[in-house]
């Protein structure tokens, strides 16, 4: 029940790809994620746990997982992020921002941070 919850509150907040807190958005989520099992009756016991899961999603936020519903719901979004729609993203976002899809200096990645943005 912790990770289902999780899972579907995980992406309720969402900023642009180059918005200064895009880092912040699981923890904007898990925010967000108090509220809405409350109107909905779920186990009080079990939302901070939900809440913790819905925080600790994005690999990018650097924050730990403590339970293993968070690394569940970490890993699914991860293997999300590796199939279709990750490479539908990929694309939309590179159209989004007019930029190249591989960064033509350095193609695999190596010699920087994945998640940067070329401004």
């Amino acid at each position: 029940m912790v990770a289902y919850t999780a899972g579907m509150l995980h992406d309720i907040v969402k900023l642009p790809k180059n918005h200064p807190d895009i880092k912040k958005c699981s923890f904007y989520a898990s925010q967000r994620g108090e509220v809405l099992p409350k109107e909905l009756h779920f186990p009080q016991g079990l939302l901070s746990n939900a809440c913790h899961a819905t925080h600790t999603h994005s690999f990018s936020a650097n924050v730990e997982t403590k339970t293993p519903e968070a690394r569940c719901v970490q890993d699914a979004d991860r293997m999300e992020a590796l199939g279709a729609f990750g490479l539908m993203r990929a694309f939309y976002t590179s159209g989004k921002f007019a930029s190249e899809i591989i960064h033509e200096e350095d193609p695999e990645g190596c010699h920087r941070d994945h998640q940067d943005i070329d401004e």
